[in-house]
């Protein structure tokens, strides 16, 4: 995978869905949320530009390069077996590798830190209590005034921010309140951006010191493992690859936390076969696995054909893609900001 452009949803996988196959090029069903199905190279999907690199570290891309050449040779020989048994100790590393590479877990955080984000707008806007926020936060930095003071009284940023540093409370108090909307774009894209970061390199950082998590990998080793063949011959490939099976109100997932209680873990080799592990060996394969498949993908799925079935799961999209629920998201606003409302 070197070079500038990295595949979150490895190639070798999407092969197994090709629509067609040209020399060498494999072409795709792309199904998305917001647009009608389109075939396109496996070359342009579940591509992103330097995805696992930040600058000139490339660690992480080079890690996995050198790692998914076993993986590739892996899945062409589940694929090209008949269905049956398989106990190969390199399959929960795969699995484990296939959930911590995806950019579903990345955009998941920055989709709940951008909720947050909207909360806290919402907060320091509406409350009286964000006027001690903000003014805290413009004593603690004196540049978030300097803007809007220096083009209210028409002097350099610098005498500004010299102002801000000496006025007394009541007025920037009412500085404060008057200028809160511009002061909280700037808090928020601050933030936004710095999130955007941090999200990022800490998925680089996790991938740079294991491309396949050895804990992951020891709890995925307890599974029976077996291809096992789906009748309907119309499985699709999600966004996230893996989708895990656990015990609960919220039975189907992408990323396998530690108090879940594991059931089963389903990799789509084909649209006619499928990788099960699972914690009883007379397990069967739920006969809605593509629709949870659909529903647990975040931004898209791929089929080797268009139908009125795929049709229909498409607009299914990332109903369970969340990898925090709205409600939690609440929950952690709402106390985050306790000490600010008492």
């Amino acid at each position: 995978m070197a070079g500038k452009r990295h595949h979150f949803v490895p190639r070798f996988l999407q092969a197994g869905f090709a629509s067609k196959k040209t020399a060498d090029q494999v072409f795709t069903w792309v199904h998305r949320k917001d647009r009608p199905p389109f075939e396109s190279n496996t070359l342009n999907v579940g591509v992103e530009r330097e995805f696992y690199s930040i600058g000139t570290d490339t660690a992480a891309d080079d890690a996995i390069t050198d790692i998914e050449d076993s993986f590739s040779t892996l899945v062409r020989t589940l694929r090209d077996c008949a269905a049956q048994p398989v106990s190969d100790p390199k399959i929960p590393e795969l699995i484990s590798h296939l959930e911590i590479r995806t950019r579903h877990l990345r955009q998941s955080l920055i989709s709940a830190t951008d909720y947050l984000l909207r909360g806290l707008a919402a907060f320091l806007t509406d409350t009286s209590a964000a006027t001690s926020y903000l003014i805290r936060q413009v004593q603690n930095d004196p540049d978030l005034m300097r803007k809007p003071l220096a083009a209210a009284l028409g002097c350099s940023e610098n005498q500004a921010a010299l102002l801000v540093e000496n006025i007394p409370r009541t007025i920037l108090e009412a500085m404060v309140a008057q200028y809160s909307p511009i002061i909280v774009d700037q808090v928020i894209g601050r933030l936004r951006g710095e999130l955007q970061r941090i999200a990022k390199s800490s998925h680089v950082r996790a991938l740079k010191g294991t491309v396949s998590p050895a804990a992951r990998a020891d709890r995925l080793r307890t599974l029976c493992y077996a291809t096992v063949e789906y009748t309907a011959g119309d499985v699709i490939l999600g966004d996230s690859p893996a989708l895990f099976e656990v015990a609960g109100t919220r039975r189907f997932k992408t990323l396998l936390e530690g108090k879940d209680e594991l059931v089963a873990v389903y990799l789509p080799l084909s649209p006619r076969l499928v990788l099960m592990g699972a914690t009883n060996r007379a397990a069967t394969l739920p006969k809605q696995l593509p629709e949870e498949i659909a529903r647990s993908s975040f931004e898209y799925f791929i089929s080797d054909r268009v139908s009125d079935d795929n049709r229909r799961r498409q607009t299914t999209v990332g109903e369970a893609a969340a990898l925090i629920t709205e409600d939690e998201l609440e929950e952690i606003m709402k106390s985050s900001f306790v000490e600010e409302r008492q």
